[in-house]
């Protein structure tokens, strides 16, 4: 659960004080009971990073009806449910004007549950020598042969659509280049989930080059 900064109220002043509101997200599957889960709580800070003071609550969940009578303790995941898939799963990468390769794969990263996370990453694994993941469409930061899902954050059962843009050098031979492993991963801070099922996790793609398509 977090919250929502662009949905944070006007302040309005009142004596003692001022009052703020506050929307929250949670991004968790609606069920047909409502939910509570304890351990809330706001820290008030200085603007140098200093806390001054922190209040804990208890959040509820209303069911899929709007109710919030006996309600059942909500249970996060505590591992990840990430699956990638491609189709095609082949990618041909043509010529292009200045003599490299270029071309782009279509894939889709599905969230089924939910987890704590920051993001979902793909990884090239294996690529064929001369070609690189280059970046994505939506754009999407990269780092060598790995970018992150475009969209953030994900909701149980969401799932993001996003084309893989790949390169080649010009030397590349034209035909069969081979196979490359496209794997999700899902990180947060700065560890990575252990997912509940990694067999739905890497794609196999055919790669190939070609002068024109």
């Amino acid at each position: 659960m977090e919250v929502n900064e662009a949905a944070i109220g006007a302040a309005r002043t009142q004596p003692g004080g001022i009052l703020f509101a506050v929307d929250f997200e949670v991004l968790t599957t609606p069920r047909p009971y409502p939910m509570t889960a304890g351990g809330g709580a706001i820290t008030l800070s200085s603007g140098s990073g200093n806390a001054l003071d922190e209040a804990s609550f208890t959040a509820s969940f209303r069911s899929t009806s709007g109710s919030l009578r006996n309600s059942r303790p909500y249970v996060q995941d505590t591992t990840a449910a990430a699956s990638i898939t491609a189709d095609p799963a082949s990618l041909t990468l043509t010529r292009q004007a200045d003599g490299t390769f270029a071309g782009q794969l279509s894939t889709s990263v599905r969230y089924a549950g939910d987890a704590a996370h920051d993001d979902l990453r793909i990884e090239a694994v294996g690529l064929p020598a001369g070609v690189r993941l280059s970046g994505t469409f939506p754009a999407s930061p990269c780092f060598f042969s790995s970018c992150t899902v475009p969209g953030g954050r994900f909701m149980a059962g969401e799932r993001h659509f996003v084309d893989l843009l790949f390169t080649a050098d010009p030397t590349t031979s034209v035909g069969d280049l081979g196979t490359v492993q496209l794997t999700v991963t899902t990180h947060y801070g700065a560890s990575a989930v252990t997912d509940a099922d990694p067999s739905d996790n890497t794609v196999s793609v055919a790669v190939s080059a070609a002068e024109t398509l």
